[in-house]
């Protein structure tokens, strides 16, 4: 069983910690996402950007990983079509304003509200629309990421084929079978 870092919080104080994780963690898979789409849109030839210039990271794909999203998005918005919706680009605009107040000063600003239950409770509805914010944002992206992903036929069934060979060329290499393989819910270390 996973322990709490604090077990001393009351059970509404950890609902919120929970929501602001859930919340940062939907910011993370969307930053990803804009990671993929600039990176799809290059290898597809439809945009072009130079990593060190416009992302202030090192040239290489690995330095596209340390990329955050306010340059990502800019890139973005810079190649998008004549036609381009506007509202589609003010999602990131406002996931990306939601993603800092959350890493920079959410709790900083909301601090005084947390030693009471009714002050959590203006906390967590303060949090509420910045994950509407960053979820909205997200599921723009994911649609897009997998129109990119389309054109080239990269699509769920692919990759789960290429799961599943990998999944077999690791048991042949184990010299067994699944059975005795650690499972999922065991973890890498199959602890």
């Amino acid at each position: 069983m996973i322990a709490p870092f604090i077990s001393s919080n009351p059970p509404d104080a950890r609902v919120l910690f929970e929501n602001f994780g859930i919340t940062f963690y939907y910011a993370q898979l969307l930053e990803d996402n804009l990671k993929l789409i600039l990176l799809m849109g290059e290898l597809q030839g439809i945009l072009t950007f130079d990593r060190e210039k416009d992302l202030r990271v090192s040239s290489s794909d690995e330095g596209l990983l340390d990329a955050c999203m306010g340059p990502l998005k800019k890139v973005l918005k810079r190649h998008r079509a004549p036609a381009g919706s506007e509202g589609f680009y003010r999602l990131f605009d406002l996931a990306n304003a939601a993603r800092r107040q959350l890493a920079h000063r959410f709790f900083l600003d909301w601090a005084s509200h947390l030693q009471s239950e009714a002050g959590r409770r203006v906390v967590n509805r303060q949090l509420g629309p910045l994950y509407l914010d960053i979820r909205n944002a997200h599921n723009a992206s994911v649609a897009l990421r997998d129109a990119l992903y389309d054109r080239v036929g990269f699509t769920r069934d692919v990759v789960l084929q290429m799961f599943r060979a990998r999944e077999r060329e690791r048991e042949s290499v184990r010299g067994g079978s699944s059975e005795n393989a650690p499972s999922r819910k065991d973890g890498p270390a199959g602890k």
